[in-house]
């Protein structure tokens, strides 16, 4: 080996450790953002798919009887 390679591989061993954990931190940064990207695609599906049910009941409706409302107040004006 020439001499410069020699110091090359010196000077890798000795920043080893730090090479690695940068390594190991920007996986696990990378974990992260991906767990953090998933879940929120998953919570926009799922609310996508609730907003969808909704929408798509049927409406409720009431019907009033106001006749004898009507009654008493046309009564009242007699």
């Amino acid at each position: 080996m020439s001499q410069a390679k020699v110091d090359q591989y010196k000077k890798e061993k000795a920043s080893r450790k730090k090479t690695l954990a940068k390594q190991k931190v920007a996986k696990r940064i990378g974990k992260i953002v991906a767990a953090v990207v998933v879940i929120a695609l998953v919570a926009l599906g799922v609310y996508k798919g609730v907003d969808s049910y909704y929408k798509n009941l049927p409406a409720e409706t009431y019907q009033v009887d106001l006749s004898p409302m009507s009654d008493y107040i046309s009564g009242l004006s007699e």
